[in-house]
């Protein structure tokens, strides 16, 4: 059988630590020589982008299970099978599993850090084997849109927040003044000033979110108080009209309560909130991951004041077999004291 190659152990088709087929066995590739050249030469065999590929060492993507192959490659990056290259011999004796070698082919990886949802965060991106921030200098929609695209998130309203919104990264700033076109599939193609070229401190690294921001505040736990939108750079509340348990479910939803249980809440349970007052017209199916799903007539809402605005108490769920609620174990729990209690007094209040 001839020399195979494979990516394992990544979270994307296009990274994972390396893996040769040699002698119908699987092995994997020492990080102490292989260069940019080799693992061009290896996303070519797999049929991914050789631009932009990134070697990363010390068993990134974990140490395998099976002995190392090859020591390096010696390739000129030009070679379509690493069989044409210079490598010295099968085995490497010295080179431990944890030195199994890792690459990422084409496009320049990134994510989303220091926020309790994926689809939000500080914007941090991974060049030169460390993970670094991007400045909000010049940052505008198209690159929070371009950004929201390639992680696989909803494009239709993507926003952006500098000032270390989601806190100070570490490391370098990698990117500045970064130039989306909105067309891109990699952060790397957008313009900017350049890999590690910038003015910027920690405190100007940007934030993306790349679907609806909503928080529950002014409540007695995590879990309830009143509804806030952030929308168009600022917070707003939601009105009462219309609204119900589908409604309240969504929002439950994408704060991470995954049930259909909510408790609708009004004024003067919960306080009045300040600023814009969100959606007109909303209606959910109650099925939406989030409300920016739902169907309404307008952003900002005219026929509501203050005193309309609504709140939720998203009950959690427990984890026993039956997912049974705490508030209904604890109704059950004061149901059967009560019984016990009258069994003795036939007196109700």
């Amino acid at each position: 059988m001839g020399i195979g190659v494979r990516l394992v152990n990544g979270s994307a088709y296009n990274e994972g630590r390396v893996e040769i087929l040699h002698n119908n066995e699987w092995g994997s590739l020492c990080d102490d020589t292989l260069t940019t050249e080799d693992g061009q030469v290896i996303c070519r065999m797999l049929g991914l982008d050789t631009e932009n590929v990134t070697v990363l060492s010390s068993a990134y993507f974990g140490s395998g299970t099976s002995e190392v192959k090859i020591s390096g490659l010696n390739c000129t990056g030009l070679e379509n099978h690493i069989a044409a290259c210079n490598f010295t011999g099968w085995g490497h004796l010295t080179c431990k599993q944890n030195h199994a070698v890792g690459i990422i082919c084409g496009g320049t990886q990134i994510r989303l850090v220091n926020s309790v949802r994926p689809s939000e965060g500080r914007l941090e991106v991974f060049h030169n084997n460390a993970w670094g921030t991007v400045c909000d200098k010049n940052f505008d929609a198209t690159d929070a849109a371009t950004v929201c695209q390639i992680l696989g998130y909803n494009t239709s309203n993507p926003y952006f927040i500098g000032g270390a919104y989601f806190g100070e990264g570490t490391n370098r700033v990698w990117l500045d003044e970064l130039a989306c076109n909105g067309t891109e599939d990699d952060i790397g193609k957008c313009g900017s000033r350049g890999w590690g070229v910038s003015q910027c401190g920690h405190s100007r690294d940007v934030s993306v979110i790349c679907d609806t921001m909503v928080k529950l505040v002014d409540g007695t736990k995590p879990s309830n108080g009143r509804i806030e939108i952030f929308h168009n750079g600022e917070w707003g509340t939601v009105c009462d009209t219309s609204f119900n348990a589908a409604h309240a479910t969504v929002i439950c939803r994408m704060l991470g309560y995954n049930n259909s249980d909510a408790s609708i809440l009004k004024t003067p349970v919960i306080s009045q909130g300040k600023g814009k007052i969100f959606f007109e017209n909303i209606n959910c199916l109650g099925q939406e991951m989030d409300i920016e799903d739902c169907t309404f007539s307008n952003w900002e809402n005219s026929h509501c004041n203050h005193a309309n605005d609504i709140g939720i108490d998203c009950v959690i769920v427990t984890m026993s077999n039956n997912t049974s609620s705490i508030h209904k174990l604890s109704f059950v729990v004061l149901m059967l004291e009560s019984i016990h209690a009258n069994s003795y007094n036939s007196t109700i209040f």
